[in-house]
């Protein structure tokens, strides 16, 4: 991502190109549209607790980051926990 003349950072042309061509399937979101997701936010005696019972824990990169490149945000923030875990570490050749 390139800095605007006001600090801003934003794509160039070329690299939203580049990021389209990538894309295997999009999603389009409408504006002002409330969206129902399936997620839960856990506060730290939650998370403590879902992570102290888990046999196997792996640590991975958040994938649009490693791919893309471009975001300056840590990558490995990614947790699987037991069976999820297994399956991560099949992947990687482990």
């Amino acid at each position: 991502m390139a800095p605007h003349s006001n600090g801003e950072r934003f794509y160039s042309e070329t690299q939203l190109h580049e990021i389209a061509d990538d894309i295997e399937r999009a999603i389009t979101i409408p504006v002002n549209v409330m969206i129902e997701a399936d997620h839960m936010v856990y506060d730290f005696s939650e998370a403590k607790e879902i992570l102290s019972k888990a046999h196997k824990i792996v640590v991975e990169d958040y994938g649009c980051r490693t791919e893309h490149g471009n975001c300056d945000s840590p990558r490995d923030v990614c947790l699987s926990l037991d069976e999820e875990a297994d399956t991560a570490l099949s992947k990687e050749g482990h």
